[in-house]
């Protein structure tokens, strides 16, 4: 325990942050799921602290795949789950508005500024580097998607699994419940 008003180095303040979410797995991802101002504030506080110094080399596909897989590997970014903003399939990643939202929103806590704010210009961005699976027409298919029992009409960004995730895929895969998740693209118009 840090008894208040105690100087700490950062590393151990690291340290202690990683271990407390090792450790407490639950309370940690609760603490992160709050929905209050001041919880939202210490979160990207904290988030920004845990954050390796920005790399600005790389481009904008490899750090909105590094996020993703952050995010994946949290409670914030549910994947292959009925209702969850992300799936990961055989023919591809698929992530919904909200789970594009949500990514971006992770790159800007890590002080990313320079992230498309809009959905559509980061979807541009992403099919530039040939990390987007473009439908005929605009950015976003129309999709059926089929978990388990669960069936849903859904718009969503379709991702090259591969392209975006890279080594990072099996194990990200390994993570997702064990059920089948099937995404059938309808033809758009």
């Amino acid at each position: 325990m840090i008894e208040s008003g105690t100087p700490i180095s950062k590393p151990y303040l690291k340290r202690y942050l990683a271990e407390f979410a090792q450790r407490h797995p639950a309370e940690f991802s609760a603490f992160l799921a709050e929905k209050d101002e001041d919880a939202d504030r210490v979160r990207d506080e904290i988030v920004v602290f845990l954050t390796p110094e920005l790399d600005t080399s790389r481009s904008l596909g490899e750090v909105f795949a590094t996020a993703l897989c952050q995010l994946a590997a949290t409670t914030e970014l549910p994947m292959s789950a009925p209702g969850a903003p992300a799936f990961l399939a055989d023919n591809g990643l698929w992530l919904t508005r909200h789970g594009v939202r949500t990514v971006s929103r992770q790159l800007r806590r890590q002080g990313y500024s320079a992230i498309p704010r809009l959905v559509e210009s980061l979807a541009n961005a992403l099919r530039d580097e040939g990390r987007l699976i473009a439908p005929p027409a605009g950015s976003f298919w129309t999709t059926i998607v089929t978990v388990g029992d669960w069936t849903s009409s859904l718009q969503l960004l379709r991702l090259d699994a591969a392209a975006i995730l890279g080594q990072a895929l099996p194990t990200l895969a390994s993570r997702l419940p064990p059920v089948a998740v099937n995404v059938r693209c309808q033809v758009n118009t």
